[in-house]
């Protein structure tokens, strides 16, 4: 912990500590930046964490008290008038006081009055702030979005940390019950605040990644997602469970309802609830753009739509594919530094194919109505209709 924190409150040390921790994580992102090696440290005790969720507890059952209706001001100077009413003053201190002018004597009078309105509304003050920050850690709706080549971090109100990827939009929503995080597109990374009340789960594409107090990425392009995991664990359901009772039409598979991913695991899955079995991944490429720092994507017969899909996130340009040169397989490299060089160079890999850079085209080409695309095309099979609707 930062010299400086423990005069915060006084109390039993680790209890102390867990209080501390939990007023840095209400405070300005930079700051909290600067403890993160410090919290992973200290939260790594089974014994720390409890006392952490202790005070969590205590913010949720503040929150769940009536709002107090403070006495007035008129009603306090009462009061404090009743309790001082009859009270002598020791001799030594009435021999002092007709030295005092009169302002003075009305002021030390007073002073006892004050302290009890200052204290009261302190007191208020710190139990709405409670109340405030419990409802906003409990009762949460928002919609986040990056454009394509942009990175964003920022930390939920219950602690846990997202980091997203370029070209990316995900809605969260906080309950007193549930953390969900809907991934519409793009990836993700999330560093998970465990609370068992409270289970955190990532819906995309109609499956949902359940964290066990855990740090894994999510990544979806499309129909398919990819999720990796670098600590922890998570529960991935491929599909949404049906509810008990309900009847599977004849014929259909029954699919596993849901896998376990531990950490240093991966697996992917598609909307119609297809799954990879889980596999080690390499932590040096699974990891880099999480930590804020690219590494060349490896590719062997990835259909070039999926590696399209994958390499977008890394560049502004928006890149268009035609279908009939979706399903090419590609073996290889892509710097994600340079991923438009890359796409230009794609021709000298697939002969059928050209890439229209449409800043530059002096010609009229599907798809290039917006001057910010990059569309590859199959040179011999010119789009129809169809597929120049699918570029659109």
């Amino acid at each position: 912990m930062k010299k400086g924190k423990a005069g915060r409150m006084n109390g039993p040390p680790r209890l102390r500590e867990a209080v501390n921790w939990f007023v840095d994580h209400e405070t300005d992102q930079e700051e909290r930046k600067a403890t993160e090696m410090e919290w992973e440290a200290w939260s790594s005790r089974a014994d720390n964490i409890a006392d952490y969720l202790k005070v969590l507890r205590l913010r949720d059952e503040l929150a769940a008290l009536p709002r107090p209706s403070l006495p007035s001001v008129e009603a306090l100077l009462g009061a404090v008038g009743e309790a001082n009413r009859g009270v002598v003053y020791p001799p030594s201190l009435a021999t002092s006081t007709p030295r005092l002018t009169h302002s003075k004597r009305r002021l030390h009078r007073w002073a006892p009055v004050v302290a009890a309105v200052a204290a009261v509304f302190t007191l208020a003050a710190v139990f709405l702030y409670w109340v405030r920050e419990a409802h906003r850690a409990t009762n949460l709706e928002q919609s986040v979005a990056t454009v394509p080549g942009e990175q964003r971090q920022f930390f939920l109100p219950d602690g846990s940390r997202i980091r997203m990827g370029g070209d990316t939009g995900l809605a969260i929503k906080f309950t007193a019950h549930a953390r969900t995080i809907e991934l519409d597109h793009g990836e993700a990374f999330f560093q998970v605040q465990r609370d068992p009340r409270r289970p955190f789960a990532v819906d995309a594409a109609g499956g949902t990644t359940t964290a066990i107090g855990t740090a894994f990425e999510v990544r979806r392009h499309a129909d398919h997602v990819q999720v990796w995991v670098r600590e922890g664990a998570v529960v991935v359901a491929p599909v949404k469970l049906l509810p008990v009772g309900s009847i599977i039409p004849a014929g259909d598979a029954v699919k596993p309802p849901t896998m376990r991913v531990a950490g240093g695991e991966q697996m992917s899955y598609d909307s119609r609830g297809e799954a990879s079995t889980p596999t080690r991944a390499d932590p040096r490429i699974a990891a880099a753009w999480s930590e804020g720092h690219l590494v060349p994507l490896i590719y062997r017969g990835r259909a070039l739509q999926e590696v399209i899909d994958e390499v977008q996130p890394y560049t502004r340009r928006r890149i268009m594919v035609d279908p009939q040169a979706a399903d090419l397989q590609y073996t290889g490299i892509v710097d994600q530094e340079n991923v438009e060089a890359w796409v230009r160079d794609l021709p000298l890999i697939y002969p059928d194919v050209d890439v229209v850079d449409c800043r530059k085209s002096t010609y009229p080409v599907p798809g290039c109505f917006d001057p910010d695309r990059i569309v590859i095309r199959s040179r011999f099979s010119p789009l129809q209709n169809a597929q120049q609707s699918a570029l659109r």
